[in-house]
């Protein structure tokens, strides 16, 4: 029973991080030009400027509940986001699931994450200044969100 609660907590915190990488992703493009400090916890529409309540902020079923526009100013939410944050659950699941929820299958889901991240930065323009100190203060920021799905494995691990 808890080796089956450990791994659907595994699979939301996947969920959850699908949801902040398109913040995480935003701040470090030219697209997201309304809220461009890396440091701020403050979700905003990227149309508006509105700043996102926390039930604003559920990943891939706000998107459909509020049919892919901001609640605020009825902007169409681009569809690359809702597609990223699924693509984000979906793969690191299966590499959670395929590596039997391993602390390698943890390892290879970080490194893909910041992989994925990097790719996405390239392809939607970088900022122009400050990318560098902005891309390594995010891998920092990441880090506890890395360390409790860390620590979710090693729990898992110790049920065995």
């Amino acid at each position: 029973m808890e080796h089956t609660i450990l791994k659907t907590a595994i699979i939301l915190s996947y969920y959850i991080l699908g949801a902040y990488s398109t913040t995480d992703i935003l701040r470090l493009t030219s697209y997201g030009s309304n809220d461009t400090d890396i440091r701020s916890g403050k979700c905003f529409c990227p149309s508006c400027g509105h700043k996102l309540r926390i039930t604003d902020q559920i990943p891939i079923i706000s998107f459909i509940l509020c049919l892919g526009r901001c609640k605020y100013c009825s902007a169409k939410i681009p569809r690359a986001e809702f597609i990223l944050e699924a693509f984000i659950l979906i793969s690191c699941s299966i590499i959670a699931v395929l590596g039997n929820f391993s602390i390698t299958s943890f390892i290879v889901t970080s490194v893909f994450y910041e992989m994925i991240k990097i790719i996405s930065i390239t392809i939607m323009k970088p900022k122009k200044t400050g990318l560098t100190k902005s891309l390594l203060l995010s891998v920092l920021i990441n880090i506890p969100i890395f360390e409790l799905i860390f620590f979710i494995y090693l729990l898992n691990g110790y049920i065995i």
